[in-house]
This record gives C-alpha cells, structure tokens and sequence, in this order.
C-alpha cells in the first residue's frame, strides 16, 4: 500500500496531465480543423481522459488524507 506521500504525488501528476488534455482539446482545433470525423474522436477522447484523471486525482487525495489522520490517530 502506498503512503501518502506517493498518493498526493500521483494524484498531482493526474491533475497536471488533465490541465494538458483540457489544453489540446482547445489548441488542437487552432490549428488543424475540425472537418476530420477523426479530430471529433480524439477531441472526445481528450476531453474523456481529462475528466477521468481529474476524477482519479480527487479520489487519490481523498485516500490520502484519510490515511493522514488515520496515522494521527494512531491506526
């Protein structure tokens, strides 16, 4: 099981990597279109994977923090 130290770390780089999925789904478009059914697949894709790394990174802070004051506590 990891500490929760390597859990809050996890779940920064998940936040980090959804800003940058948040970040193609609008930069991709500037510059190559969407008259591609393909680019409408990977913007979707884009948007799904930033969502589901944010909601990953939530539930890893939230793990974390319960085994903080579990720790405190003396469990």
């Amino acid at each position: 099981m990891p500490d929760a130290d390597w859990l809050e770390a996890i779940a920064d780089l998940l936040i980090n990597l959804a800003a940058g999925w948040f970040g193609s789904v609008i930069i991709v478009p500037n510059f190559t279109g969407l008259e591609f059914p393909f680019n409408l697949i990977v913007l979707t894709q884009n948007v799904v994977n930033g969502i589901v790394s944010l909601a990953v990174a939530v539930r890893l802070k939230k793990w974390s923090k319960r085994r903080k004051n579990a720790k405190r506590v003396g469990y």
